[in-house]
């Protein structure tokens, strides 16, 4: 019966997070948070997927741009998203009134489709022209004669018989009659999830949509979480499980990068849960060094989405290890620590090497050229170094961490709204933390050790690529959450469960 209780609560938790990660169920995240089309990000995963529809030549690149004609790297990137739903020709816009019926006009002969914007998919400023031939629903072509671009919407007006849209399910398509596309690479990515998407899309009706490729990234970080809130409940604490996937679920930076097909979320915790199950096999070396050969595999996986955070990723996978020696009944010394994290330092090279390798092959013709672009470009362009040789434009390395302490522009977790919580939080874990140190000094240094290494995760990366931090803080605020927010609370609740034990059960008992 337990096993049974069991599963089912495992069940109801993974939907619980699936319907979180992929519909905002709990309101976590901001509407402009939970927007996948924001930044223009996925529109270069989605662009390989329908250059491959279309048979256009992606010049070796497995993600990049598609537009009508010319790239223009505007808000017109996000034509894309209508492209992938309805590859064969353009959807009229989703508006029944008195004037429209389901996109076109009641009484002329005109119709309205979405215009892409930055907080909205549509279509391309260029999509129509005069002239152009269009074939309406039911096979009757026509040819545009005058082109209106509005804030919302583009309308068109048309030759030829009128259509009338009461002869069709919504949404209205209209065919086209010319597929003149360009195409960006983009190189600075391997980009394995975009061959691996265009394969499903292509393959699968299911994942013909947005919403189902989504949601497959949806299931998959769901799953990881859960094997990793298992795996920290088996190895280190009951409390810190129920921490970490509460503050994955109630994350709204985690809630907004869930879903996305470009960032590829699940992919940055596989290395953390192949370290996890790695520690409980230290007395089976042979199972230990396969999973870590997995961790290898895991990391040249996540490189190949992208380089994003490789440094911050690795420190969180291996944080069991700094804090075993200091757990009680353990059996890693700190030797042994030592090891094991030198050993997963290795493994991660060799999988950051792998990747390289298999970026350079897409990407130049030599293996020089390869890494110079990859690794003397691309990486130190976000160091918080000077790289135009001008030191007015040298980045504050202090200034980027104060402003990732105390200027969070949303909130830091659901459902308060404060924007000084963060800061505020970092105080209450620094007291009980004291409070730990006179109170149950134990445990200190497991606390310790355990608020030290997970802060190094994202330090790491507002430290060493204080570029990157500086220019996509609307990004960055997540590293906090991949160990040190789970840290803190962890922290908190220790200090408050010794502190009624001590203090107020403890003079309950005097008056019994």
């Amino acid at each position: 019966m337990r096993i049974v209780i069991k599963a089912f609560a495992t069940m109801l938790l993974l939907l619980l997070l699936v319907v979180n990660f992929q519909y905002n169920y709990l309101h976590v995240a901001s509407f402009n948070q939970f927007s996948t089309i924001k930044d223009g990000s996925e529109a270069l995963v989605l662009g390989k997927i329908f250059a491959d529809v279309v048979e256009k030549n992606t010049l070796k690149s497995n993600v990049g741009f598609i537009q009508k004609y010319s790239i223009t790297k505007d808000h017109d990137v996000l034509a894309v998203y209508k492209r992938i739903e309805y590859p064969q020709g353009i959807v009229t816009a989703s508006v029944s009134d008195q004037y429209w019926n389901k996109g076109f006009s009641r009484n002329a002969n005109k119709f309205i489709v979405d215009r892409a914007s930055g907080i909205k998919v549509g279509y391309e400023k260029r999509e129509f022209y005069i002239g152009q031939i269009l074939i309406m629903p039911g096979g009757k072509p026509s040819t545009v004669t005058s082109v209106e671009l509005g804030e919302q919407f583009i309308t068109v007006m048309y030759s030829g018989p009128f259509f009338n849209a009461s002869e069709i399910e919504e949404p209205g398509q209209i065919e086209l009659t010319d597929h003149d596309y360009d195409y960006l690479p983009y190189y600075q990515q391997y980009g394995i999830q975009g061959v691996i998407l265009s394969f499903l899309y292509q393959t699968f009706d299911f994942f013909k949509t947005i919403d189902n490729l989504q949601l497959l990234f949806s299931i998959l970080l769901s799953i990881v979480f859960l094997l990793i809130a298992e795996e920290l409940r088996k190895s280190f604490s009951l409390l810190f499980s129920l921490c970490f996937i509460v503050s994955m679920m109630f994350s709204p930076q985690i809630v907004g990068f869930a879903r996305n097909l470009y960032w590829a979320t699940f992919l940055w915790f596989w290395p953390m849960y192949f370290a996890l199950l790695s520690y409980r096999f230290k007395a089976r070396p042979l199972i230990q060094t396969m999973l870590m050969f997995f961790f290898m595999v895991s990391v040249v996986l996540k490189c190949l989405a992208g380089y994003e955070y490789i440094p911050c990723l690795l420190i969180v996978s291996v944080f069991i290890y700094f804090i075993a020696p200091f757990m009680p009944g353990n059996n890693y010394s700190i030797r042994d620590a030592v090891i094991a994290v030198s050993k997963f330092i290795a493994f991660a090279l060799l999988g950051f090497a792998i990747a390289v390798l298999i970026h350079i092959s897409m990407r130049a013709d030599t293996l020089a050229e390869g890494l110079h672009e990859t690794l003397g470009f691309d990486a130190i362009k976000y160091l918080p170094i000077s790289t135009d040789g001008n030191p007015q434009n040298k980045i504050s390395v202090f200034a980027v961490l104060n402003n990732y302490v105390f200027n969070w522009q949303q909130p830091f977790i659901y459902p308060f709204t404060s924007l000084t919580l963060f800061a505020w939080t970092c105080l209450a874990t620094l007291i009980s933390l004291i409070f730990i140190k006179f109170f149950d000094s134990n445990l200190f240094l497991r606390d310790a050790m355990l608020l030290i290494t997970t802060i190094l995760v994202p330090l790491s990366w507002y430290v060493i690529m204080a570029g990157h931090a500086k220019i996509h803080a609307y990004l960055d605020f997540v590293l906090w959450y991949i160990g040190f927010v789970p840290a803190m609370f962890f922290v908190i609740l220790h200090a408050t469960s010794v502190f009624i034990n001590k203090f107020i059960l403890m003079k309950l008992k005097c008056y019994f």
